[in-house]
């Protein structure tokens, strides 16, 4: 298990075992349809091949599986249950 921590216009893996991955910090831009111009604030995977990435008032939902930005949405006040639709 591993997550993605994002530092400014990088990111690190982390794994609980073994810390920061070997090769990392990488460049965000590696992540084809992201915003450059600003920094990502916060991302999280789902199970549903997706991965949110947070920056202002928007997100980016990154299609894990194609690789690239499938949508654009401002960030609107969501139930919690809500995630589980997307």
């Amino acid at each position: 298990m591993f997550a993605d921590l994002s530092v400014g216009f990088q990111y690190y893996r982390y794994t609980h075992k073994l810390g920061v991955a070997v090769g990392y910090p990488k460049p965000l831009n590696l992540w084809r349809g992201l915003p450059m111009q600003s920094t990502i604030s916060a991302a999280v995977n789902v199970a549903n091949s997706a991965t949110y990435f947070f920056t202002g008032q928007y997100f980016y939902r990154y299609n894990d599986v194609a690789f690239h930005v499938r949508n654009r949405q401002q960030i609107i006040s969501w139930p919690a249950t809500m995630w589980g639709q997307l």
